[in-house]
């Protein structure tokens, strides 16, 4: 299992050590694009991502999980390639529409691939582990890539731009290590429509599934959503334009280590977790309302708080969904997610308009506070 987990780890480095992701919606505003259209180019990310998230995991849960991911690092490389060539609002959009197909394939997918790896080699106790661990390093990848962004940065867009077309097209050969397909997968080939009938039936008929999935997903649109408007808020709070990679890399540095303890609070039950995205509103609605160089230390407190969040959440979902349509199921809660994510991201540019970005976030944060309350007060507590 050593050898797999190596080869997983270094894949989760390498395909996040894209130089211009620290600076890409301030490169937006650069360009001259306005709030809603930023809005509107996440959306078009996230919307993506909704429409081939299911089938996206129907189909690894018919062919190899590994060649499916091979074929997401090329979708990546495809539109940073297309921001390069055409720098303006339309060469940003396809350039989303492009990343978003690569989100789709990867993530339940990816999960999958993880979960039934460890089964093979009857450890699929240590998911949490072995999931928060695979964050922690995308998250050292992030945090790499926001160090190097800030030597960079001055050097212009085009060669952060280069630089990650460069390493994804590594990242897409480096996918092709990692073992072929689920253990098992059957030999006789399942009609699409079967195995997503099979996910979504699954997922729909279990309320507990349904719960979690829910609960999930509002902590990943609350966490990992908001998490592309980070450089954003620290631009407006004043953090100088090379500190903004600094300032990144070291609010994934803490999320990096999140990940890597996160097992730790495996057995936390539900009224805990409910506690926590409370707490996360909370730390979130008080960094908007400071919105001071400082302020950004609880930006990134709450984004840590919604991550380990998901992380204990997805690891008691795997548990319960069957190796044949894992990745379905996965995707399911993938789909949820990048609906709240779409939502939140239509929201943000509906708030802010031609203003600060303060008040989105601050409606976002009261937003987390109110969820948590509710949770804490009618959910159900198994």
């Amino acid at each position: 299992m050593t050898s797999f987990l190596i080869r997983l780890y270094g894949l989760c480095v390498v395909q996040e050590l894209m130089v211009i992701y620290p600076f890409y919606a301030v490169m937006f505003i650069d360009y001259g694009l306005s709030a809603m259209e930023i809005s509107w180019l996440f959306t078009v990310w996230a919307g993506i991502t909704l429409l081939l998230e299911v089938p996206s995991g129907v189909l690894a849960d018919k062919y190899s999980r590994r060649f499916i991911l091979f074929v997401a690092q090329l979708f990546s490389v495809s539109g940073f390639a297309c921001w390069g060539l055409f720098p303006g609002f339309w060469g940003f959009f396809f350039g989303f529409v492009l990343w978003g197909t690569k989100s789709a394939l990867s993530s339940g997918t990816f999960e999958a691939l993880i979960y039934d790896e460890l089964k093979r080699f009857g450890c699929e106790a240590q998911f949490v582990k072995v999931n928060g661990r695979s964050l922690a390093f995308n998250t050292t990848g992030v945090i790499l890539s926001s160090f190097a962004a800030a030597a960079l940065v001055d050097y212009g867009y085009p060669v952060l731009i280069g630089a990650s077309v460069a390493v994804s097209v590594v990242a897409s050969f480096m996918a092709l290590l990692l073992p072929p397909a689920p253990p098992t997968q059957s030999t006789t080939p399942r009609p699409y429509f079967t195995v997503l009938g099979e996910g979504v039936r699954y997922a729909w008929r279990s309320p507990v599934i349904l719960r979690l999935i829910a609960f999930a997903s509002l902590a990943i649109a609350l966490g990992g959503g908001l998490d592309e408007f980070y450089t954003i808020f620290a631009n407006e709070a004043g953090l100088p334009r090379y500190a903004l990679g600094i300032f990144l890399g070291s609010i994934y540095a803490v999320q990096a280590a999140a990940g890597f303890v996160a097992h730790r609070f495996e057995g936390l039950s539900l009224r805990w977790l409910y506690a926590a995205f409370l707490g996360g509103g909370a730390l979130l609605t008080i960094s908007a309302w400071w919105m001071g160089q400082w302020s950004v230390l609880l930006l990134g407190a709450s984004g840590l708080v919604f991550q380990v969040i998901a992380l204990i959440v997805e690891g008691r979902l795997q548990h319960m969904i069957p190796s044949e349509i894992r990745a379905t199921v996965s995707s399911v809660r993938g789909f949820s997610a990048e609906s709240f994510g779409i939502g939140l991201f239509i929201g943000m540019g509906l708030i802010v308009g031609e203003g600060s970005y303060r008040p989105g976030f601050l409606t976002f944060g009261v937003l987390g506070l109110v969820i948590g309350l509710c949770y804490l007060l009618f959910g159900r507590k198994e």
